[in-house]
């Protein structure tokens, strides 16, 4: 699925070993959405993929985990998603807990971190205490 492959005489070409270093980075502070998470349900109650856009959603317990394959920014949304309050957002890599609001049935971010902890597809973990219908 990397398309990684060696040449005849055995060696990586050098721009595939560069791409699978970026890949271990990126990994190194984003893996808690993948390993052991699954596809977020998207039926009632849950995220709407349909307004999705950029954004690629797991989940893993009582977290949801949004992949946004697009620079976040303040103002920025996560849309189809309608959370109560009590529920937390953090970005992986990140310490701090995002401020955001509800604005009708989307997630706008009201504050993002200064210094982005990767180059590409962020990821967002909602803390759920539950989602409204």
């Amino acid at each position: 699925m990397l398309s990684i492959g060696p040449r005849a005489d055995g060696t990586i070409p050098d721009y595939q070993i560069e791409m699978l270093k970026k890949l271990g980075t990126w990994m190194k502070v984003n893996k808690e959405a993948l390993y052991g998470s699954t596809p977020a349900p998207f039926s009632k109650g849950g995220a709407d993929t349909w307004k999705a856009g950029t954004i690629r959603f797991t989940e893993k317990g009582e977290y949801l985990y949004a992949i946004d394959l697009t620079k976040p920014f303040v103002g920025g949304v996560i849309p189809g998603i309608k959370l109560s309050r009590g529920s937390t957002i953090s970005m992986l890599g990140c310490t701090e807990k995002l401020k955001w609001h509800q604005d009708g049935n989307n997630v706008v971010f009201d504050k993002i971190p200064d210094t982005l902890p990767c180059d590409y597809a962020w990821v967002f973990k909602i803390k759920l205490t539950d989602v409204i219908n």
